[in-house]
């Protein structure tokens, strides 16, 4: 099944903006000076950090894998509480099954935008 690219951008926004979020965020704890942050635009790339090279291979790492820290730590603040009646069969709600595939989607949908 073909699905077109600008749907996959509209439907992924949110994990999008996390993920340049969190590019930036570990910009700024090293201080590598950022240049323009495009957090959403429907094309490719889907959202942008340009920032100053950076030449220490710690910090490059760390700027590359902070969208990965960033989003698994928010995933599992989000789904966490919400799994617990689930797995517990402890009468969850609609609203439980939601934080858990948020969770779920934070994680999932960052491979494609690296």
């Amino acid at each position: 099944m073909f699905i077109p690219g600008i749907l996959i951008t509209l439907i992924t926004f949110p994990g999008v903006i996390v993920h340049e979020l969190a590019h930036q965020l570990f910009c700024r704890w090293f201080k590598v000076p950022v240049f323009k942050v495009v957090y959403m635009r429907v094309g490719n790339p889907a959202g942008y950090v340009l920032h100053e090279k950076v030449d220490n291979k710690w910090q490059n790492m760390m700027i590359s894998v902070g969208p990965f820290i960033i989003n698994t730590v928010l995933g599992a603040l989000i789904a966490l509480p919400a799994a617990l009646p689930v797995f517990k069969f402890d009468n969850p709600t609609p609203v439980d099954f939601l934080l858990i595939y948020l969770g779920i989607y934070r994680y999932a949908c960052l491979p494609q935008y690296r």
